[in-house]
């Protein structure tokens, strides 16, 4: 997974987590559901699991689910 960020956007997030220390300071990637514009991601503070796969951008450490573990029912 490529995650790419506007300079805006991290500034943006490092200020949250500057805002919010006594919350985790990784940001989870998730999927939020698909509609008929298509897929929707969403973000959220949260503790690093066993299961996920972590990348570094800008400073920002980023989570996310590992989906090979995963089954997708339609």
């Amino acid at each position: 997974m490529k995650i790419t960020l506007p300079e805006s956007a991290v500034k943006t997030l490092k200020d949250i987590l500057q805002d919010n220390q006594d919350r985790p300071q990784t940001i989870r990637v998730y999927f939020a559901g698909i509609g008929w514009g298509g897929p929707s991601f969403g973000i959220a503070l949260d503790e690093q699991k066993d299961s996920d796969v972590a990348y570094e951008v800008e400073g920002l450490q980023f989570i996310k689910t590992n989906m090979h573990n995963m089954v997708i029912l339609l």
